[in-house]
């Protein structure tokens, strides 16, 4: 019986200790103000610097014109840095085909690290990432 309540006891110190562990972890920060990590401007397709994301909510603003106005095909990626999309392949975060112009913000949640945008269009673009600080 000793035995037996010495192993009950045990088993609860560490059902205790996992819980206590799980409510340490930090929930990603939703508010606050966004800070830019990286601005970036081009046409075509085009590979931006690296930069880090802190793990908080992120935020894509873009905006983009086409010097034809029957022309709109723009399309932003996420990679995580050293992925190549020709071999993990990738869905984009931002996708658009509205004629002539357009711009938007999409929300990111990435997990902590560093990231490159990888952007294909037709138009002149204009890009800034900010990240929840």
């Amino acid at each position: 019986m000793k035995k037996l309540t010495s192993i009950l006891a045990a088993a609860f110190l560490v059902t205790i200790a996992s819980c206590s562990d799980q409510s340490q972890k930090t929930e990603p920060k939703k508010s606050g103000k966004l800070v830019s990590v990286l601005e970036f401007k081009g046409n075509g397709k085009m590979q931006s610097d690296v930069f880090h994301l802190s793990g908080n909510t992120a935020a894509i603003i873009y905006k983009y014109a086409a010097d034809n106005p029957y022309t709109g095909n723009f399309n932003i990626y996420v990679m995580k840095k050293g992925d190549d999309i020709n071999t993990v392949g990738g869905f984009p975060v931002v996708s658009s085909s509205k004629l002539k112009e357009d711009e938007g913000k999409s929300t990111l949640t990435k997990e902590e690290g560093d990231y490159y945008l990888l952007v294909n269009s037709n138009c002149n673009f204009y890009i800034n990432v900010g990240d929840m600080q």
